[in-house]
């Protein structure tokens, strides 16, 4: 494996030193490292030791891992460009729990299946055909036939508005409808973006892409354009849903690298927050074994770009960008990549850095056969604390692990101080790491906010609804989705299905067929949830 200059276990460093033959990391990070922890006498004397023989004494590292419990994973973090074992706690971070369900009315985002204004919800009613969803569970799309736009009010009355061929999100922004349409050509699924006024007249066409995001206060769209078999990311633009401009944030740079020294370039929309598009550009020159590089940019909706961070994967599979927050400064995201025929995330690094590129922080390594983090993570702000949950065994102490409770499986990162504490979350990832409503176990919970308070909306939802029977036989389900709540009114899926017969599980792509979709409503409070649409 490439060295990894900077980010290379320090524990290591010596048999590095002995196979590669290069010198150790600089000689202010190894005094940093004592530093940073508090560390008895003789540590502290190993370390001036180190400065004095400009080398480093492991010993001193050593002597803080053994404080460790056996199985206590090591980490590394890099702050700038100093390096240090991550300190630990023994105090458990929890979240607070409440039934308060006034905060679902201020929830600063919600699922997009549904477009809300003046207490009338709006859904698109699928009712036909099946569907196929990949290993993910993502839905490709719902096939054959065309779907009924549809309003419902407060006291339940429905009204069909137009037809459309769409899929996915649907958005609500002044007079119009902002859809997405989807049909299937030679085995590949081609989207259009498009609007309607609100009884689906007066059609306008945006071209092939998604829409990614919404900002209601500016009153606009954020659109992914594709193009190409892979459906490659060809522009990216905002569209004013006042004027109905459309403007371009190019130049895109194309380029698949499906041929021996062609240029891979292709771009992803990361995230759209306080007036600020993140996107990721990842780039290799096209020669067999190169570095594939990220480049990661903050761009204003009218067009200025300024470049955050640029990454370079040493391992030998592709490292990405695989979930980006954003809070108040601070960009937070995970940076790895998956490999293997099942695709299983190999770990990586979790970053935080100033929107300007400046204050860099992250964990930078942990111990290999130890247990490694999620590819998600949960971001809160607690009592003036930046708090960053991920996947990661937590084990106590060995004093602490005799009463029984020795191991947490959430982490808990402490951003500003360098600290891991253990997590009481018992479920991992919180809403898939976003902020929402979602299902964990049994028990529907809301994320409102950041600060981190879950909502209990309620448990069970199988008791809220009429279980599907059939003479045939579903492998799954009830499967809820499409979490969505508006004025008292929790809005929710639910899904049965199978897998396909001729399931490999050692080959791609594995799909599982969809049965029966039911979309329900329940009013919080009442013990049975109104039935909107079932095919």
């Amino acid at each position: 494996m490439k060295k990894r200059l900077g980010s290379i276990l320090i524990l290591m460093m010596f048999i590095c030193v002995m196979l590669l033959g290069h010198g150790g990391v600089q000689k202010r990070e190894a005094i940093y490292c004592m530093e940073r922890k508090e560390t008895p006498k003789e540590t502290q004397e190993a370390a001036e030791d180190a400065e004095e023989q400009e080398d480093i004494d492991r010993s001193a590292l050593e002597d803080y891992w053994a404080t460790l419990p056996e199985r206590q994973p090591r980490v590394l973090l890099k702050y700038g460009e100093e390096i240090f074992p991550a300190k630990y706690s023994n105090e458990v971070i929890d979240i607070t729990y409440t039934d308060d369900l006034s905060l679902l009315e201020e929830m600063e985002w919600t699922n997009h299946s549904y477009a809300y204004r003046d207490g009338k919800v709006y859904y698109r009613q699928y009712h036909t055909g099946g569907s196929e969803l990949d290993r993910s569970g993502r839905v490709d799309s719902v096939t054959g036939g065309e779907r009924e736009i549809v309003c419902v009010n407060q006291e339940s009355e429905k009204t069909e508005l137009f037809r459309d061929n769409g899929w996915g999100d649907i958005y609500l922004m002044g007079e119009r409808f902002y859809l997405t349409e989807c049909r299937k050509d030679d085995l590949e699924w081609e989207y259009k973006i498009y609007s309607v006024d609100r009884e689906g007249n007066d059609r306008i066409d945006y071209g092939n892409g998604v829409i990614k995001a919404v900002d209601e206060a500016r009153n606009i769209l954020i659109l992914e354009m594709q193009e190409g078999r892979h459906g490659l990311v060809s522009d990216i633009r905002v569209l004013d849903c006042g004027s109905g401009g459309c403007t371009s944030l190019g130049p895109f740079f194309k380029g698949d690298g499906w041929n021996e020294g062609e240029e891979f370039v292709q771009w992803s929309f990361e995230a759209y927050q306080d007036g600020w598009i993140y996107l990721s550009c990842l780039r290799s020159d096209g020669t067999w074994g190169s570095d594939y590089t990220t480049e990661l940019y903050a761009v204003s909706p009218e067009g200025v770009w300024q470049q955050v961070i640029a990454l370079t994967s040493d391992e030998s599979f592709i490292e990405s960008i695989v979930q980006l927050e954003v809070l108040e400064d601070r960009i937070f995201f995970t940076y790895g990549g998956y490999d293997g025929r099942e695709r299983w995330y190999q770990g990586g690094k979790m970053i935080s850095i100033k929107r300007d590129g400046t204050d860099y922080r992250a964990i930078e390594d942990i111990e290999a056969d130890k247990p490694t983090y999620d590819d998600t993570f949960f971001l809160r702000q607690d009592t003036g604390r930046t708090l960053l949950y991920f996947g990661m065994s937590y084990f106590e102490t060995d004093e602490q692990s005799e009463s029984g409770n020795e191991r947490y499986f959430v982490t808990v990162w402490d951003v500003d101080k360098g600290t891991l504490y253990p997590s009481a979350v018992s479920e991992y990832p919180i809403c898939s790491g976003r902020k929402g409503i979602c299902i964990v176990g049994d028990e529907v919970w809301a994320i409102p906010d950041r600060s981190g308070r879950v909502v209990k909306v309620l448990d069970n939802l199988n008791d809220y609804i009429e279980i599907w029977r059939t003479e045939e036989d579903y492998e799954y389900g009830p499967s809820f989705g499409d979490l969505c709540y508006r004025d008292g009114y929790l809005y929710f899926t639910a899904e049965y299905g199978a897998w396909t017969d001729d399931v490999d599980w050692l080959e791609f792509p594995i799909y599982r067929i969809m049965m029966r979709m039911e979309g329900y409503r329940l009013k919080l409070g009442e013990d049975r949830a109104e039935l909107l649409y079932a095919y």
